[in-house]
């Protein structure tokens, strides 16, 4: 059964200041709408339950990536595509290129987003295994202040995370820890199609050009329980 689609509400804001004045004015009331690539299969489907929706497709505050000496940050709303265009993301962070190139097909890579992925909150999303790999933090904004807090641990449950109605996932943070082992990515995508599909993210750290030299690796699980669990194993 389709949804009624004029039963649904969605509205702009021109900056993502009034986006927040207007999640903060009615808390819990407006939800917001991105590349759309999840909210659009529920909403054909007939599934969407929440009704008011907050464009910010168009707030240039939540794009962009930016590049230091000790991070990589990228906009809540840098696309797959765009990921995997930064030649920076495809030499230090191939697995998250990767998780990209294998979301969906080419318009589904076009409008979604790393920001929306994260807050869609499933547990068989594609790029939150990579980002736990690589340590992420994140960034909450509200009209009252900004937060950072570690990826890890920002999901506490099925569809459940550490995020108030009133905030947006404006930024994501990667370190740059050093170069990644040859072996960077490890059955990113062991589909297991009887019950669940199953990925595992590993990255391998040398502190020198040794590559036989092993500092630690970090790996993280995804798709076999409510949240995506990581560890990081050191090697002495």
């Amino acid at each position: 059964m389709r949804a009624c689609v004029p039963s649904y509400q969605l509205i702009h804001s021109p900056d993502l200041s009034s986006a927040l004045e207007m999640l903060a004015r009615e808390p819990g009331v407006w939800r917001p709408f991105a590349g759309g690539t999840d909210l659009m299969v529920l909403l054909e489907a007939g599934k969407l339950p929440h009704k008011n929706y907050l464009n910010i497709w168009n707030l240039k505050e939540l794009r962009g990536i930016e590049v230091t000496d000790q991070h990589v940050t990228l906009g809540g709303l840098t696309t797959y595509t765009e990921v995997q265009q930064e030649k920076l993301l495809q030499k230090e962070f191939p697995m998250l290129c990767q998780a990209a190139s294998e979301t969906g097909g080419l318009a589904i890579q076009n409008r979604g987003t790393l920001g929306g992925n994260v807050v869609n909150a499933s547990p068989a999303a594609d790029s939150p295994p990579a980002l736990l790999a690589y340590d992420a933090e994140i960034e909450l904004v509200s009209s009252g202040g900004s937060r950072w807090l570690s990826y890890d641990g920002f999901h506490t449950g099925y569809k459940q995370m550490g995020i108030r109605p009133d905030e947006l996932l404006s930024r994501i943070r990667l370190p740059r820890t050093g170069p990644i082992g040859p072996i960077g990515l490890v059955d990113n995508h062991v589909k297991i199609w009887h019950f669940s599909q199953r990925y595992r993210n590993e990255k391998i750290n040398h502190p020198g050009p040794d590559p036989r030299v092993v500092l630690f690796i970090r790996f993280s699980i995804a798709c076999t329980g409510p949240t995506r669990p990581a560890a990081t194993l050191t090697l002495d």
